[in-house]
């Protein structure tokens, strides 16, 4: 069986065809209007620093009123706009700059990509492995979804708090599924990516401070988690000790 018909099989048809939709969308454009901070906080910041050109910068990204980290704006659109800027003299009249429809969609290639990353988390916790019919149910209810059509393929700092969300809730679904096979054999050799989790957490708050209050009731229910399973451990550990105790006393 090939890994694109393992593939088909796993996701259906119908998300296939949703997902081919969500990325003709970023390229037809989608000029309906939504909210100015699309790029006063992201493209138009990135795009006059990098092409040296006369852009509006926000009062949140001024001196005299620093709140907001440029940083995150870098890494989601510093990127596809670099690649823009190293390919253009190659494909255009030296001097001249890229349209303003390439402004509009390069960044949004790059957050259509990234908001794969939700499909790909749905997908792994809407049910277990076995329920393979629910997981394709899940991952189509969500790319049909207008969220997942509009929002998601915009550079929003909403659109990147959802995907480092979902990549989070996913490696607390890891983690702890890998924490109940330590505790099940401890000599089974897994990965425990505590520092994954640590990553998320900073890169999320920073990109927006809402992120911990969405962040906080997976992490809190992780590490209670491993207390109770501390706790039984240290309990069967005491029942142990008691039996070889009354085992000696009797013999």
């Amino acid at each position: 069986m090939s890994t694109l018909t393992r593939f088909y099989e796993h996701v259906g048809p119908l998300w296939i065809t949703l997902a081919i939709l969500r990325v003709s969308l970023v390229f037809y454009g989608q000029t309906g209007y939504i909210h100015p901070d699309e790029f006063f906080q992201s493209t138009e910041v990135v795009a006059g620093d990098l092409f040296e050109l006369k852009a509006h910068r926000t009062w949140e990204f001024t001196s005299p009123y620093p709140i907001r980290s440029i940083a995150i704006i870098w890494l989601t659109t510093l990127a596809p706009l670099s690649i823009l800027k190293w390919i253009w003299p190659y494909v255009a009249v030296a001097g001249t700059l890229p349209s303003p429809f390439l402004f509009l969609i390069v960044p949004r290639i790059f957050a259509c990509a990234a908001s794969f990353a939700c499909d790909y988390a749905i997908y792994h916790l809407s049910a277990p492995p076995a329920k393979r019919n629910r997981r394709i149910k899940a991952i189509g209810l969500f790319a049909s979804s207008y969220v997942a059509m509009v929002f998601y393929t915009r550079t929003f700092s909403n659109s990147v708090e959802s995907w480092l969300l979902a990549l989070l809730l996913l490696s607390v679904k890891d983690i702890m599924h890998n924490d109940e096979l330590k505790l099940k054999d401890a000599r089974v050799k897994v990965s425990r990516r505590y520092y994954l989790i640590a990553f998320l957490l900073c890169i999320g708050t920073f990109n927006r401070p809402t992120f911990i209050c969405f962040a906080l009731p997976a992490v809190v229910f992780w590490l209670c988690s491993g207390v109770n399973r501390n706790c039984q451990n240290q309990e069967v550990s005491h029942a142990c000790r008691n039996s070889a105790a009354i085992r000696k006393t009797c013999g």
